[in-house]
């Protein structure tokens, strides 16, 4: 298993650190209580700060998903470490997956899986989308927040040692996704929250991930754990915050199509939520089960679920200048290799990401 660590940032152009997994220390020798409240960009090389910053920017204001950047960072004892780092804005923060770059077939997976689960994310806060929200038209799981412009997301981190992904922390968004509080959620495990028509193929693709630390992408069924033993779990209608006291039925728990995508790290699962939108024909991955279910992984089994094919020159993440010199490169990484930098219009759009 490749050592990653979990970091929260705030979004401020200074990604101040308002949290980071115990793992940061098997990779940079800092203690979570050490980095919490400084810039991450402390922990950046002098040479690559305009680019980090101007990528993290960019991530941003356009609310990027599965943004895939290499990197330098600083560690505790003076050493520069060539690090892979995937991140993604949720909401009103931005979570990161960090880990010590290798060229391997794993890194080649996360940067293919990266690439697509960042298209399969994009969002653009259009008028028309935030028009449609002061009406009313959009459901609850596609609102577009005017005040900050960012899609509804929510973030989990899962108990990776356990099968049954025990959910160890929600971010409060959770609560406008599927309804339940950050407290109300934390102890289920995930497949409690998961409808059956979606769960075999949703375990097969996060083990696969699991065992290979890549990424994956989940287009799922979600039911509240609450309605396990319920006869209305199937029901399509939200709880009523005022029921009519002359109805006697039971509580009707409603079945919500979302999507997710999933990165592995040392110290648990990290997951981003949001309410499914509808499919597009240019990026989607085969379905599985039933419609309402789809997934993405290159590990899958007993068949690899896959996205679409990715012509190399796309792979295109914000480098670093440790991948941009084969000389250096083959100094600082293990099997590494040459990675061709962007065009500036590419780097516009975070390699498509």
């Amino acid at each position: 298993m490749d050592i990653a660590f979990i970091t929260i940032h705030d979004l401020t152009e200074a990604g101040v650190i308002l949290y980071a997994s115990d793992s940061i220390e098997l990779v940079l020798g800092y203690t979570a209580s050490e980095v919490e409240g400084r810039s991450a960009f402390d922990y950046f090389h002098p040479s690559e700060l305009p680019d980090q910053r101007t990528a993290h920017g960019r991530a941003v204001s356009l609310d990027k998903a599965a943004v895939l950047c290499y990197c330098q960072l600083l560690s505790r004892y003076g050493a520069w470490i060539p690090c892979e780092c995937v991140f993604t804005v949720v909401y009103d923060i931005l979570v990161a997956s960090t880990t010590v770059y290798r060229h391997t077939v794993k890194s080649d997976d996360r940067a293919r899986l990266a690439t697509f689960i960042g298209r399969a994310f994009s969002h653009s806060s259009t008028e028309s989308e935030l028009r449609a929200q002061v009406m009313g038209s959009l459901p609850p799981q596609f609102k577009v927040h005017s005040n900050t412009l960012h899609e509804l997301r929510a973030a989990l981190i899962l108990n990776r040692m356990s099968q049954s992904l025990p959910i160890l922390y929600a971010t409060h968004s959770v609560a406008e996704i599927v309804g339940l509080t950050p407290d109300e959620i934390t102890g289920w495990n995930l497949w409690d929250c998961m409808d059956g028509t979606s769960l075999e193929s949703a375990q097969l693709s996060l083990e696969r991930a699991k065992e290979n630390d890549s990424l994956s992408y989940l287009r799922f069924a979600w039911r509240d754990p609450r309605s396990q033993n319920d006869p209305s779990t199937l029901a399509t209608q939200l709880p009523r915050s005022h029921p009519d006291p002359r109805e006697s039925t039971p509580t009707r728990f409603n079945i919500i199509d979302l999507e997710a995508f999933v990165s592995c790290t040392s110290d648990g699962l990290v997951m981003v939520l949001r309410g499914a939108r509808p499919t597009s024909t240019t990026h989607q991955a085969a379905p599985v089960g039933t419609s309402r279910s789809v997934f993405a992984s290159s590990w899958g089994a007993p068949t690899p679920i896959l996205p679409p094919p990715v012509p190399q020159e796309n792979l295109r993440p914000v480098l670093s200048t440790f991948m941009t010199a084969s000389s250096s490169s083959a100094e600082t990484t293990e099997n590494s290799h040459d990675i061709r930098g962007a065009s500036d219009e590419e780097n516009d759009v975070l390699s498509s990401i």
